[in-house]
């Protein structure tokens, strides 16, 4: 299964992103009172370059990610200039957590945190996969807990095959060592008549 974020997660990051630059521009424009007027232009134009480039990213970064729900994994594909993909095996989830900050609940948005033993923390905030910018993340979240259990019960079945396997190599050993015992016990009459 194949997940891509809703595009409302692009719109969040531009807002998150216009939040960030315009007290960072008024802090700009009253440091211009107190600073060199050459300073804060060459401020103000890196300020305005990394803004122009950032608006320019988050298409891309948004365009980059996606997830993928695997019959014993899931995987997450993101980047733009480095490229990053994780692999979390069913056997090493060890808690799924759901949070949805207020601007995520504004656009009907939420992030599902999936944790390991090395990654366990409280609400995800050490989560090693954020599968982010979904909207249905209840049934998201219960579909990959399903697909454990499926793993998990399909780990079952081999453990009791291999038991089973195990039963019958014992049983055949105990049936061949009662053999061997009888055979030896012959041996040891047949030594004896032929002693006397």
């Amino acid at each position: 299964m194949r997940i891509k974020p809703e595009p409302q997660l692009k719109t969040l990051w531009y807002l998150t992103w216009i939040v960030i630059f315009i007290p960072g521009l008024i802090l700009w424009f009253l440091l211009m009172l107190f600073v060199n007027k050459l300073a804060f232009s060459i401020c103000l134009g890196v300020w305005c370059v990394t803004f122009i480039a950032i608006a320019f990213w988050i298409p891309k970064a948004y365009q980059a990610v996606e997830y993928f729900i695997e019959n014993d994994s899931l995987k997450m594909q993101a980047g733009v200039v480095w490229k990053k993909n994780i692999t979390i095996p069913y056997s090493k989830i060890t808690n799924i957590d759901i949070t949805s900050g207020p601007m995520q609940r504004k656009f009907g948005i939420g992030t599902i945190h999936v944790q390991t033993a090395g990654y366990s923390g409280q609400q995800g905030q050490r989560a090693e996969l954020k599968i982010n910018g979904i909207k249905d993340t209840i049934k998201i979240r219960d579909i990959i807990i399903e697909n454990i259990r499926n793993y998990e019960k399909g780990f079952e079945a081999v453990r009791t095959i291999d038991k089973n396997k195990e039963l019958q190599i014992s049983d055949n050993l105990d049936s061949q060592s009662m053999i061997l015992k009888e055979i030896l016990n012959e041996l040891k009459n047949i030594s004896k008549k032929l002693e006397k």
